[in-house]
């Protein structure tokens, strides 16, 4: 099992937990001052893309082509958050359906635990969740 995080300097840091999973998994969670709860994950229990789905396979090869276009200036890692990876999906599924936000992260996680550089960041706030796919290899 592999515990790894963008922040993994900040690990130490007041706030910031390292904690396994009910799925046996390492994650990274901090509570940021503002009431944001995050969680990184860099291990999700998957099977990776071992035994994908044909969609998901054209899902990984869509994203994978895309990293180039999502890279920041600053940070030079890239992220692609909901809307981008729904749009990449519904190509994957080869018709322009949306799919639903639980399906889209469920293929995200499985590009995590397929690439060593990518995490899943998720945020819950007022509510909402939001998740954030982050490759450092990019």
């Amino acid at each position: 099992e592999r515990s790894r995080s963008p922040q993994q300097a900040r690990a130490g840091e007041p706030g910031a937990t390292a904690e396994p999973t009910a799925a046996g998994t390492t994650s990274t969670s901090a509570r940021a001052p503002s009431g944001v709860d995050l969680k990184v994950l860099g291990e999700c229990g998957t099977g990776g893309l071992d035994e994908a789905t044909a969609p998901l396979q054209r899902f990984a090869a869509l994203v994978a082509n895309e990293w180039p276009e999502h890279v920041g200036t600053l940070g030079k890692y890239g992220r692609m958050g909901l809307p981008q990876l729904q749009q990449l999906a519904a190509q994957a599924q080869e018709d322009d359906a949306p799919l639903a936000p639980e399906q889209v992260e469920a293929w995200a996680r499985s590009l995590v635990d397929a690439e060593q550089k990518c995490f899943l960041a998720v945020a819950v706030h007022r509510g909402v969740r939001r998740f954030l796919l982050i490759n450092l290899g990019v």
